[in-house]
């Protein structure tokens, strides 16, 4: 022995919360949101998050009529730029007829269901990983 021993540390019981068989709550969250989206998952909802992103209409040379938004997004831009893509339908559906500008305006709603939809199915799968029993996954 090179020095003196060192007393033993008072109260050295494991807490249960620090048990390293139980998942933490990253590696619960990770595997959850991969089993959840999968690949086409994944880039679908990309696509869609991607479409709501506002932008000003200037950028794309649009004009701003009196009491509309100033800002637009990437369908209803593509609309703005290529009017040919964007058929005029009958009735005013969400104060326009242009086919993209409709699909524009109603992405961010789209867009909200699916961040509600994905939290709430991800944070259960979390909260059943985290609240399962290590000993009983191992048995056979």
């Amino acid at each position: 022995m090179d020095g003196p021993e060192k007393p033993p540390v008072a109260n050295t019981v494991t807490p249960e919360w620090s048990d390293p068989r139980q998942p933490s709550l990253g590696r619960c969250l990770a595997d959850c949101a991969a089993d959840h989206y999968g690949l086409t998952g994944l880039l679908g909802r990309g696509a869609v998050g991607a479409a709501s992103i506002p932008f000003p209409k200037a950028w794309i040379g649009a004009r701003t009529v009196m009491g509309a938004s100033p800002n637009t997004n990437a369908l209803s831009a593509l609309g703005h730029s290529f009017p040919s893509l964007s058929p005029r339908i009958g009735p005013r559906v969400l104060c326009t007829r242009r086919l993209l500008g409709i699909l524009g305006r109603a992405v961010p709603g789209v867009s909200a269901g699916l961040l509600a939809y994905d939290a709430g199915a991800i944070g259960l799968c979390t909260y059943g990983c985290l609240n399962s029993d290590p000993q009983q996954d191992s048995e056979p």
